[in-house]
């Protein structure tokens, strides 16, 4: 049994030792953890899968509740938009005042459930972990500790901020087809 420090270069070993072996003139048969464990490998499918459809369903609803909320601004200062582009400000100009709102909006929104989702995995940490029972052909259970990765953070941060930049793009389009004596006129 050989174990590796890093499981990313088990390839890259398993090649090398086959090489040896056959240089060497020995008749050996190597195995990988990940050969010798295909449950091991099924739950890590499903578990992908199954989290993978869980941060599509996140991404919508989060898409549809900033497009709500920029909807609602645009509805909210009409007036604002009248008098903005009765001064002169370009369509383009009120886009971009709504999609800077909407990117300000991600990353506000970004920095704040990390730092909240950062507390609650260290809560959850300090009182123990979360209980896993007993895997098939074991006997005992273990707690499992939350594991703060730095990439699932830059990555929860950049596609919460595009994609509140993106859902604000409609609400943004919307603003800018407003004629100006209607805005002007809105109550």
């Amino acid at each position: 049994m050989l174990l590796l420090d890093k499981t990313e270069h088990t390839q890259e070993v398993t090649q090398q030792l086959n090489l040896l072996f056959k240089e060497k003139g020995l008749d050996l048969e190597l195995k990988t953890w990940s050969e010798l464990a295909p449950f091991y490998q099924a739950v890590v499918r499903l578990y992908n899968g199954m989290f993978g459809v869980v941060k599509v369903i996140i991404a919508i609803l989060v898409l549809f509740s900033i497009a709500n909320t920029m909807t609602m601004s645009v509805f909210e200062r009409v007036k604002e938009i009248g008098t903005l582009r009765a001064i002169g400000t370009k369509k383009s100009g009120i886009l971009k005042l709504f999609l800077w709102e909407g990117f300000l909006i991600g990353i506000i929104g970004a920095v704040l459930g990390i730092i909240t989702g950062i507390l609650v995995a260290q809560g959850i940490n300090l009182c123990g972990g979360i209980y896993i029972s007993p895997p098939p052909g074991m006997t005992t259970g273990y707690n499992a500790l939350i594991l703060i990765v730095p990439g699932v953070l830059l990555y929860s941060f950049l596609s919460t901020v595009v994609i509140s930049t993106i859902s604000s793009l409609y609400p943004a389009l919307r603003a800018t087809r407003l004629s100006i004596v209607e805005s002007l006129g809105h109550n």
